[in-house]
């Protein structure tokens, strides 16, 4: 799957996948577990800084045509 995040666009692995119902509004909330390797520390350093600058949305999956599908907000970031 395909992600684009302000000016920097990659490829990751969804690793987990979840719907549920928002008690607010009765709406399907979605939630993945994605998963990418950077070839260059410095290309880490840039997407881990674009992750924290799109906790409140900003996140764009994208179709085969690069064209943003779904926003998405990252609640978690973890390093490994």
């Amino acid at each position: 799957m395909k992600f684009r995040a302000g000016n920097l666009d990659f490829n990751a692995n969804v690793s987990e996948a979840n719907e549920s119902v928002s008690p607010q509004t009765g709406d399907t909330l979605r939630q993945l577990t994605i998963q990418f390797r950077a070839q260059k520390e410095s290309i880490h350093e840039q997407a881990l800084e674009q992750a924290h600058a799109r906790q409140i949305g900003g996140l764009f999956s994208l179709d085969d045509t690069d064209s943003p599908v779904l926003e998405w907000r990252v609640r978690e970031i973890k390093k490994k």
